[in-house]
């Protein structure tokens, strides 16, 4: 169904413009990217789990997508598990290079019912680390209205790690 399929597609880092959907038929669409993409950054195309089919059947998987400018993409992954001592409802982990919580995250992922998490096609630097409670979806902290959590250590990536949290 095309409302549900814009409104669970985004991009990983976000973009500054929202793209264009191009619709044929119901099945076939072309997504129009109206920003310009970096020659040094691997890019996520997903389409967040939820989105209806034209039958009215919500997906429960996410699709994700890997793509970029270069001839490589990049490759780290970042995995594991996030023990909880409250309970949360839309527990998301996001990464940032830089610590404005007013902005996007550089990446951000969904952490699933058995709390565990993966950021795939990283690139090598250093992050900080938020966990926070998305009850509006906007894949960003809202400081004011949900519950955040930092870690205390920033996150050093250079190859393939995998972390356990506790909050």
């Amino acid at each position: 169904e095309r409302k549900t399929f814009e409104d669970h597609f985004y991009m990983i880092p976000f973009l500054e413009y929202k793209p264009e959907f191009i619709w044929e038929k119901w099945s076939n669409v072309s997504v129009l990217i109206k920003d310009t993409l970096s020659e040094d950054i691997t890019y996520l195309v997903k389409v967040g789990k939820g989105f209806t089919d034209l039958h009215k059947f919500p997906s429960d998987k996410e699709y994700q997508y890997a793509i970029t400018k270069s001839d490589k993409l990049d490759s780290i992954r970042l995995f594991g598990k996030v023990h909880l001592l409250n309970k949360v409802k839309h527990l998301k982990f996001a990464l940032y290079k830089d610590l404005n919580v007013q902005k996007f995250p550089n990446y951000v992922v969904d952490v699933d019912l058995k709390k565990r998490f993966s950021f795939n096609y990283l690139k090598s630097d250093i992050y900080v680390g938020i966990l926070f409670d998305d009850l509006n979806n906007n894949h960003k902290p809202d400081i004011d209205k949900e519950s955040i959590g930092f870690l205390q250590d920033s996150i050093r990536l250079n190859k393939s790690t995998q972390l356990d949290v506790t909050l």
